[in-house]
């Protein structure tokens, strides 16, 4: 009932904000609101008053909501933002196809990130896949899962195993914005050079990187072109944060489609509450969040269900593309470190390069996200504290000193609470504090499966396949068996032909077209 009430007022409320409609109807039904079996128990109790209360309080909540909305200037316009919407399992059955490639112009992208294995295989797949036309503007290398100086050598050899050395690549941030160390943990699951000694065997012949500072690369390719630019971000968010605190940038921000591999609503990965990319450098994640830009959040709940595993790695030995079975000796290493035995590896880079090209992939709400810089103890620095519905709001955007004072002046007359009160103020709380973020903490991710392998697997005719050939993913069997139907064959020669083979200068082996 509470939720037709919820729905039946915001119909009325004509003038709140699209995004803020959606947070209230969003919000209304889901397993946080009102515990009804407990109201009911309360009022066979003789506890009428409590369910009134609670009735009330939504209705204020709400009502609130619209009457600051309403204050607003009415020729401000709607924000257009950049927003993977919501979508519900049945939109996309977890078992069936992925959803049909889209027919659109070339998307132009910046890749920002710190190469790093996972890092890899997303540029492999951005740059190899057909399914989403892409434009690339460069690549943005950032110190995070290795050095900067490795992540730029990386980025060099994957897109000279690509064929797309036209591709600039601008050696960013060598530190963090926050004063922290740059972490050396990165060695642990990516080598010694982010790739697995692939970096330090293949430098031979590589195109210098492009002179120009991360900054103004940044500011040079956005300005003008803000609402045409996705940035896709895979590690710290050094370089934007730089670039966004450049005073003479000349970029609108809030135009500005920023996709972001970062942060978690439960737990972490490098500490218990906190993900990597968030915890290097919190003082940068701040800046960006800050800004106004169009921020999606790809976090840890989401792409950590995005897995490589035995059966994938025989897929892409026995049928991947050049450039992935280049890729396979340190992809098989990383695989190993972060797996148990005959398990899977989160492999998160690929899953936020999918989210960023595909909303239908990824399921995203609007959020308000806070981030404990580099002040607070290591193990606490970088956590993202998210707030995704009408409970949570509140108590994060408001100090409890001033929830205390709107809970003591409604009450001041203890027979007679002042809900009108209540409604302004809560709705004033919300308002100042609107969605900074649209946040993914789930994914569709067997799709994200088939399109992933549909992108790095080799088509029938190999190179000779016409563009935009959509061809079936190789499937896979479960997790650490045998992919069905792949054939058996040695990863120096192609299983498809009509591509050259990429071989790498390891101990005792020798350096094909391309690999270098």
């Amino acid at each position: 009932m509470l939720c037709l009430l919820n729905l039946a007022t915001m119909q009325g409320a004509t003038t709140m904000q699209p995004h803020h409609a959606i947070l209230v109807a969003s919000m209304a039904c889901t397993r946080n609101r009102l515990d009804f079996s407990s109201t009911r128990r309360l009022s066979r109790s003789s506890s009428q008053p409590s369910i009134l209360f609670s009735l009330a309080l939504a209705l204020a909540l709400i009502l609130g909501f619209g009457q600051a909305a309403q204050a607003q200037s009415p020729q401000s316009p709607s924000p257009q933002s950049f927003r993977i919407p919501k979508v519900t399992i049945d939109d996309v059955e977890r078992d069936g196809e992925p959803p049909a490639a889209l027919a659109a112009a070339p998307r132009k992208i910046i890749v920002d990130t710190d190469p790093g294995v996972d890092d890899a295989a997303a540029l492999i797949w951005l740059l190899s896949q057909q399914r989403y036309p892409l434009t690339p503007l460069g690549i943005v290398a950032v110190a995070g899962n290795t050095s900067v100086d490795n992540a730029t050598t990386n980025a060099l050899m994957v897109l000279s195993w690509l064929r797309r050395t036209e591709i600039p690549v601008i050696p960013g941030a060598a530190a963090p914005l926050s004063p922290v160390p740059l972490s050396s943990t990165g060695k642990l699951i990516h080598g010694p050079d982010g790739l697995w000694y692939l970096g330090w065997a293949n430098q031979q012949e590589l195109p210098a990187p492009d002179p120009r500072t991360a900054e103004t690369f940044y500011c040079q390719t956005l300005q003008g072109q803000e609402a045409e630019v996705l940035v896709l971000t895979l590690g710290p968010l050094t370089n934007l944060a730089k670039a966004m605190s450049a005073a003479d940038c000349g970029v609108e921000w809030s135009q500005v489609q920023i996709v972001s591999l970062g942060g978690a609503k439960f737990g972490g990965n490098q500490t218990p509450v906190t993900e990597f990319n968030m915890w290097q450098d919190p003082d940068a994640a701040a800046v960006v969040l800050g800004k106004g830009a169009q921020v999606t959040l790809v976090t840890l709940d989401g792409f950590g269900q995005f897995t490589i595993g035995p059966a994938m790695l025989k897929v892409l030995k026995n049928t991947g593309m050049p450039a992935m079975r280049a890729l396979l000796p340190a992809l098989e290493t990383y695989a190993s470190v972060l797996s148990s035995e005959g398990g899977e590896a989160a492999l998160p880079d690929p899953a936020a390069a999918m989210a960023a090209l595909d909303a239908r992939l990824a399921l995203g709400r609007p959020g308000l996200v806070k981030i404990l810089g580099s002040d607070v103890p290591e193990y606490g620095r970088g956590q993202t504290v998210i707030a995704l519905d009408l409970v949570e709001w509140p108590t994060l955007a408001a100090t409890d000193a001033r929830l205390s004072q709107i809970a003591d002046t409604v009450f001041a007359d203890p027979l007679n609470p002042d809900f009108g009160y209540l409604a302004g103020a809560i709705g004033a709380i919300l308002m100042e504090n609107p969605p900074n973020a649209t946040v993914v903490a789930d994914i569709l991710a067997q799709q994200m499966r088939r399109v992933f392998l549909q992108g790095v697997t080799a088509p029938p005719g190999g190179a000779n396949a016409p563009a935009g050939t959509n061809t079936p993913a190789p499937e896979l069997g479960d997790a650490g068996s045998a992919p069905v139907g792949a054939p058996d064959g040695d990863p120096g020669t192609s299983a498809q032909g009509g591509s050259p083979e990429y071989k790498l200068y390891l101990p005792g082996v020798q350096v094909g077209p391309g690999g270098r």
